[in-house]
């Protein structure tokens, strides 16, 4: 769920490197932050756009492959939030879980 403020979701784009990458960049974040990597969930960007949302690149230093999800909410509305959930949990519904 993005931030209150916020219509991006954190993702990696899977297609521009091999997996061993990622997994290496997730082990050394969830390292840092005292979590476990376990896996991740897979969305390709035919279902972000099949809920009306995009793909955005956005890297940055020490991960290349950084993007963002776009949700198309208007922040400004009473309903945001709960808006923001509605296309969190269409994201979800979508995304397939694949162990590390």
């Amino acid at each position: 769920m993005p931030p209150k403020d916020n219509c991006e979701l954190s993702v990696d784009r899977m297609d521009h490197c091999d997996r061993r990458t990622l997994a290496d960049m997730a082990e050394k974040n969830t390292t840092l932050t005292n979590r476990s990597l376990r896996g991740w969930h897979t969305l390709s960007a035919g279902e972000v756009a099949e809920v009306n949302c995009a793909v955005q690149s956005s890297p940055f230093p020490g991960n290349p492959y950084h993007a963002d999800i776009v949700i198309q909410v208007n922040l400004g509305s009473a309903d945001s939030r709960d808006d923001q959930r509605e296309f969190v949990r269409d994201l979800a519904y979508r995304a397939v879980f694949e162990p590390r």
